[in-house]
C-alpha cells in the first residue's frame, strides 16, 4: 500500500550569471560560493527547512509550509543582495514549488 504524501514546500536556488563569475574569477567566486552555500543553509535550517541537495551555484530545500519557504529566501536575499564586505552582492534567483 502507498504511504499518503505530506505536501512540503520545495526551495530551487540559482547565482544569476555564475558561468561568467566563474571565467572572469574563479579565485574569488570559490569563496564566494562556500560563503553562499554557509549562508543558505543557515538561513534554511532557521526556517525550519532542510537543505537536500547542493546544486553546484545553488541548492535544493524543503520545507513543512510554504511561510517557511517563504521566509528562509526572504532572509537569504536580505542577506545576499548588499554590496561587500556586509554582504555578497551576488544576484540569486529562488523559486519555490508547493505540492
Amino acid at each position: 500500500m502507498q504511504q499518503p504524501t505530506v505536501p512540503q514546500a520545495i526551495l530551487f536556488t540559482d547565482v544569476v550569471g555564475s558561468t561568467v563569475l566563474w571565467e572572469r574569477d574563479p579565485d574569488s567566486m570559490g569563496s564566494l560560493i562556500a560563503r553562499h552555500d554557509r549562508l543558505l543553509e543557515s538561513c534554511v535550517e532557521e526556517a525550519g527547512g532542510r537543505v537536500i541537495k547542493g546544486l553546484g551555484d545553488g541548492i535544493l530545500a524543503v520545507f513543512p509550509t510554504m511561510n517557511e519557504a517563504a521566509l528562509a529566501a526572504t532572509n537569504a536575499q536580505r542577506s545576499l543582495w548588499p554590496e561587500p564586505p556586509r554582504g555578497l552582492g551576488l544576484k540569486v534567483r529562488m523559486a519555490i514549488h508547493f505540492g
